[in-house]
């Protein structure tokens, strides 16, 4: 058995300003060298990097920097916490064989003690702290790319419940740096107009039909409303201009509940570089156990995304 290595990451929020300076030189060729290995820094993982937010990063056994890695971005739900969601999505234990960064950041702790996501107007920043957690991600992202061999065209997101919102937001304001996003019991704006990608991405909305803290078929928190899961994934659709939706292989991604009962919609004729799914996990709750074969479906969904 491969022993993994778990490291703590902090993200500072810092600014850092690049200034290209140069003089013209007529009838220069511009030479363009071949790029070596994936740079990144020395950085051991020794100790933990400055900064209240300090995120979990898990590394494969078999990381070098001689190759440049899938980063996937795990953000728990309200009240939870980066050691639940690995363990609910089994992130750590699929680094070494699916070969990917897991890294699993902190939200912002609130009143009683409660972490959370500044995600929509539903969810969940109830004491209107204001916390710009996109740009704590953004720079999240930044400082993993500048520290780990980072592949720049695969980096995801997965969320679940307050997390999936989150990711869900990460997806629409960051189009141009996420590929795809898998969300467990999440949601999005109810404003369409809150939600303009500008690039092609990918989503996977899985959801249990008997959750009754964000119910499958939509609801409100704080008197906000938030739409359910069939039209978050036709909303995601119509954004990546997709068809119609047609039914795939049913699956078997909980514990507990006989037989393949996730029900999968795959849509057609999406934009290229685009795919949207919804799974239907049919007799499942909030926090459904996960079997194996489903936490590794959700994660391949994203690693699939190229």
């Amino acid at each position: 058995m491969q022993v993994r290595t778990m490291w703590w990451l902090a993200v500072a929020a810092a600014c850092v300003t690049w200034v290209g300076c140069g003089t013209e030189q007529a009838d220069e060729p511009v030479v363009i060298e071949e790029q070596g290995p994936p740079y990144a820094p020395e950085w051991d993982g020794s100790e933990p990097l400055g900064g209240e937010r300090a995120a979990t990063v898990a590394l494969p056994a078999n990381y070098s920097v001689e190759r440049r890695w899938p980063l996937v971005i795990a953000l728990h739900g309200f009240s939870a916490s980066p050691g639940w969601v690995d363990r609910f999505l089994g992130l750590s234990d699929m680094v070494d064989d699916r070969e990917f960064i897991a890294v699993l950041p902190p939200g912002t702790v609130g009143a009683g003690d409660l972490s959370y996501w500044n995600a929509t107007e539903a969810c969940c920043d109830f004491a209107d702290s204001g916390v710009d957690d996109v740009a704590y991600l953004s720079a999240l992202i930044d400082e993993v790319s500048a520290r780990l061999a980072v592949d720049p065209e695969r980096i995801y997101f997965m969320g679940h419940s307050n997390g999936g919102f989150m990711a869900y937001r990460m997806a629409c304001e960051l189009s141009d740096r996420i590929r795809a996003v898998t969300v467990v019991a999440g949601s999005v704006d109810a404003d369409p107009e809150a939600c303009q990608p500008t690039h092609p991405v990918s989503v996977l909305h899985v959801h249990g039909d008997e959750d009754e803290v964000i119910p499958y078929g939509g609801g409100a928190l704080s008197g906000e409303r938030y739409p359910g899961a069939e039209e978050v994934a036709a909303r995601w659709a119509g954004l990546q201009g997709c068809e119609e939706a047609v039914a795939g292989e049913a699956v078997d991604v909980v514990l507990g509940v006989t037989g393949a009962e996730t029900e999968v919609e795959r849509w057609q004729g999406c934009q290229p570089g685009a795919s949207v799914e919804l799974w239907s996990m049919r007799g499942a709750e909030h926090n459904p156990t996960l079997s194996t074969v489903g936490k590794r479906a959700l994660v391949d969904f994203l690693l699939e995304q190229r």
